[in-house]
């Protein structure tokens, strides 16, 4: 009688160890997704921020570009009003 509780408390206690261990597990295999998920996420903020950067410099270079060019037109327009009224 006391061999086969014992008996029935092994089998008990090995079933809640397999169970906790497969929870376990499973717990590891998303944790791992998570952070793998983690950190592309990081990846691409990273490189949206250096992109963002790129953009904001070529954008610059642009503005600069066109105020030259807008100084030069009108240089031009001062220049041929200038002779129009001689």
């Amino acid at each position: 009688e006391t061999h086969q509780l014992i008996k029935e408390q092994s089998r008990e206690a090995d079933r809640r160890f397999k169970e906790t261990d497969r929870q376990f597990k499973e717990t590891d295999r998303q944790f791992k997704e998570t952070d793998r998920q983690f950190k592309e996420t990081d990846r691409q903020f990273k490189k949206n921020v250096l992109e963002s950067k790129e953009t904001d410099r070529r954008l610059k270079e642009l503005e600069h570009i066109v105020r030259e060019q807008s100084r030069q037109i009108d240089k031009q327009t001062y220049q041929i009003e200038k002779q129009g009224q001689q």
